[in-house]
């Protein structure tokens, strides 16, 4: 009985353990998703000064970003871009779609979102891009350690037939 009574007690055990960990692993889940919404709130309402946009990067974070050449690796390359990039007239994101990964102290947001903006000449643009953004836990807070943004082809069908004839 006493046996009974012990592997009993590993069982609750262990179930209890796996709930926690997929209950953790769903909060992480949604902390990697408002950690995403926070940047897109940053980016669109920054108007130029990006301050709230550089403070949810890593200081020794990479963006390879949508609409100029990278990789931007220092903290003023990041902020010389985001000071343009915000700066762009009706700056407005919405994502198409997300998906989130995490894996102990480490999480990814990809998917795709549209940039829309005003350019120079008045006209109105929107871009369409796949992101990746990675997250590092760093003091309790997820911040990005890596994000790389380029624009989505113009069309989804590609003929891959290397066929000459």
């Amino acid at each position: 009985m006493k046996k009974i009574l012990t592997v009993f007690a590993v069982i609750i055990s262990v179930l209890v353990t796996s709930m926690a960990y997929a209950d953790s692993g769903k909060q992480e889940s949604k902390a990697i998703k408002a950690a995403y919404r926070q940047w897109v709130e940053a980016v669109t309402t920054a108007k130029g000064k990006p301050e709230k946009v550089l403070a949810l990067y890593a200081p020794d974070a990479v963006l390879l970003p949508t609409l100029k050449e990278g990789p931007f690796k220092t903290r003023e390359e990041l902020q010389k871009y985001f000071v343009g990039f915000t700066s762009l007239k009706k700056l407005s994101a919405k994502t198409n779609k997300i998906s989130v990964k995490v894996s102990g102290n480490i999480g990814m947001a990809s998917g795709i979102y549209t940039f829309s903006y005003i350019d120079s000449k008045g006209n109105p643009v929107s871009t369409k891009a796949r992101f990746t953004f990675v997250y590092e836990k760093i003091d309790g807070k997820w911040l990005i350690i890596k994000h790389h943004s380029s624009a989505s082809p113009e069309s989804d069908e590609v003929d891959y037939d290397d066929d000459d004839d």
